[in-house]
């Protein structure tokens, strides 16, 4: 999946999203919201290889994607949606969840 706007760029998560997608995940101000918080790099390598592996189900179930600047490639944040993965229906049928760098607030939208 790919989706532009005219500063962002949203595409399926890659292996090598994983150290900035690890800064995030490490960072109080995303995880004190969410179900997981301060993960070591191993865990947040993991989880970015098992939404690669749930977005490759066929049929096709969720969307799991990185969040970029268009004009540098640099990896903002994350988006997910759609039915959770194994072990993870407790949270609801459909699931959504996203979060940005602070520093690039609404100029990036």
């Amino acid at each position: 999946m790919e989706i532009r706007t005219a500063r962002l760029y949203m595409r399926d998560l890659i292996e090598a999203d994983w150290p900035p997608v690890h800064r995030l995940r490490t960072d109080p101000r995303v995880y004190r919201l969410n179900h997981f918080g301060p993960e070591a790099e191993a865990e947040s390598r993991a989880w970015v290889v098992a939404s690669m592996v749930h977005n490759n189900h066929q049929p096709r179930l969720s969307h799991n994607c990185a969040i970029l600047i268009q004009a540098t490639g640099q990896v903002i944040g994350w988006i997910g949606f759609g039915k959770p993965s194994a072990g993870k229906e407790i949270y609801g049928d459909i699931s959504f969840g996203y979060h940005c760098d602070q520093n690039f607030g609404d100029r990036a939208i």
